[in-house]
C-alpha cells in the first residue's frame, strides 16, 4: 500500500514591536493611529531590524510613525500576534510585543507625517478602536503606576 504524506506549511513568524503610547490629561489617553494599509486604528508598531532589540524597535516606530518619544518601559506590557495576506497571496503571522511609552515629546517634523492619522483616546475607547482581540486585551490591562516605568530610560 502506498502511502502519501501531506506536507504541512506553517509560515514564519515576523517578529515586530509596538509602542503604547500614553498621556495623563484629565485620565489615561493612548494615542492610536492608522495604518498605511487599510487606514485601521493601531499602535505604532514594525518589524525588528536584524541585530536590534524589539524595545529599540518599539522606540524607533514610535519616533517614526508618530514622531513621539518618553519614557518607554524595559519589559513589555504583553505581546499579540496578528495575520496578514502579502502581496504574493500567502498569509503571513506577526508576533508583536507591546511596551508602553510615557509621551513627553511629539517632534515638528518626522518621517511619515502627513501619511497617517493620529488621535488621543480614552483607554476603553482605544480598546474598541482596535481589529485584534489580544491587543484590546493589552489595552484595557494597561494600567499606568509609579512601578510602570521604573527602571525606564528617557527615549529621545
Amino acid at each position: 500500500m502506498n502511502l502519501s504524506k501531506k506536507t504541512l506549511h506553517r509560515p514564519s513568524i515576523v517578529y515586530q514591536a509596538a509602542t503604547l503610547p500614553w498621556r495623563r490629561k484629565g485620565g489615561v489617553e493612548i494615542m492610536l493611529i492608522t495604518s498605511l494599509g487599510t487606514g485601521r486604528w493601531v499602535l505604532p508598531k514594525g518589524t525588528l531590524s536584524p541585530g536590534e532589540t524589539s524595545r529599540a524597535a518599539a522606540k524607533r516606530e514610535a519616533l517614526e510613525e508618530a514622531g513621539i518619544g518618553g519614557v518607554l518601559d524595559t519589559r513589555p506590557l504583553g505581546s499579540y500576534t496578528y495575520e496578514k495576506q502579502v502581496s504574493s497571496g500567502a498569509t503571513q503571522v506577526y508576533s508583536v510585543a507591546v511596551y508602553p511609552m510615557k509621551v513627553e515629546t511629539q517632534r515638528d517634523h518626522w518621517p511619515e507625517q502627513g501619511l497617517r492619522r493620529m488621535k488621543w483616546f480614552r483607554t476603553a475607547e482605544a480598546a474598541v478602536a482596535v481589529n485584534e482581540d489580544d491587543l484590546r486585551e493589552i489595552i484595557l490591562s494597561f494600567e499606568p503606576s509609579a512601578k510602570s516605568v521604573a527602571g525606564s530610560k528617557r527615549t529621545a
